[in-house]
C-alpha cells in the first residue's frame, strides 16, 4: 500500500469518526419535537466512511478503487486524492456545526458546534496546505502593513467604551449591548446571526475587555432590535 492510500485511509477513519461521533451528540441535544434529520444523516454518513477506511485499509483494491473515483476531482485541484477526502469532510463538519449551533441566541450543543467547526477548519487547511508553497519571510512587509493598521485602528475601538467617541455611531453601542448578554449567558451562539444580523461570533470577543475599559452606554437610543419591543 503507497503512502497516499495510507493517508486516505487514516484520513476516512479519523474524519468518519470525528463526523459519526459529533453527528450523535447533536442528534441527541436536539429538542426531541424539533429534531432535523440532517444530524442523523450525517452521522450516518460518518460511520459509512469509517467503515470505508477500515476496509480500504486492509484492502488495498478498495484503497485503489476509491483513488480512482477521486482521480477526476484530483486532478482538476491539483490535489492527492487523500486531500479531496479531507475537504469533502471539512464540508461536512461545516454542515454539521449549522445544525448544533441552531438558530437561536443558545446553541444546541456548544460542544458538538464547537469541535465540528473547529475539525472543519483543520480539514480545510491539512487538505491545502503545502509545505514549500508559501513563504512567509518573503511577505513580511504584507503581514507587516495589515499588523499596522490593525493597532492604529484598535484603541479607537476598546478605549472608553462606555462612551460613544465622535468617530462612531451607534451600531457600536447596540453591538456592544448585544455582546454583554454572552457576558450574563444569555447567548453563547457565535455562528447565528446576531444583532443586526452580524455573524454571532462578532459579538463573542467584546465582553473579556469590558470590565478593564468600560460596558457600552444603556441608552433606548442604542438598543439591539432583539431588544426592542
Amino acid at each position: 500500500m503507497s503512502s497516499s492510500q495510507r493517508n486516505l485511509a487514516t484520513c476516512l477513519l479519523v474524519g468518519g469518526g470525528i463526523l459519526a461521533i459529533l453527528g450523535q451528540i447533536t442528534q441527541v441535544a436536539q429538542p426531541v419535537f424539533e429534531r432535523s434529520p440532517a444530524p442523523a444523516i450525517l452521522l450516518f454518513i460518518g460511520l459509512a466512511l469509517f467503515l470505508i477506511g477500515i476496509i480500504s485499509a486492509r484492502q488495498e483494491s478498495v484503497s485503489a478503487w476509491i483513488e480512482r473515483a477521486l482521480g477526476r476531482p484530483s486532478r482538476w485541484l491539483d490535489l492527492e486524492t487523500w486531500r479531496i477526502a479531507a475537504l469533502m469532510i471539512s464540508l461536512l463538519l461545516s454542515i454539521l456545526t449549522h445544525y448544533a449551533a441552531g438558530d437561536a441566541e443558545k446553541m444546541t450543543s456548544p460542544i458538538s458546534s464547537g469541535l465540528a467547526w473547529l475539525f472543519a477548519i483543520g480539514f480545510c487547511m491539512l487538505s491545502l496546505w503545502k509545505t514549500g508553497d508559501f513563504n512567509w519571510r518573503s511577505h513580511w512587509k504584507t503581514f507587516g502593513f495589515a499588523l499596522g493598521f490593525t493597532l492604529l485602528a484598535l484603541p479607537f475601538r476598546i478605549i472608553a467604551t462606555n462612551t460613544i467617541p465622535i468617530i462612531l455611531n451607534g451600531d457600536e453601542a447596540s453591538a456592544g449591548i448585544y455582546a454583554m448578554e454572552f457576558i450574563r449567558g444569555e447567548a453563547n451562539n457565535f455562528f447565528n446571526a446576531g444583532w443586526y444580523a452580524f455573524q454571532g461570533c462578532i459579538f463573542g470577543y467584546p465582553p473579556p475587555p469590558f470590565p478593564y475599559l468600560g460596558t457600552p452606554p444603556q441608552h433606548s437610543a442604542y438598543r439591539p432590535r432583539s431588544q426592542e419591543h
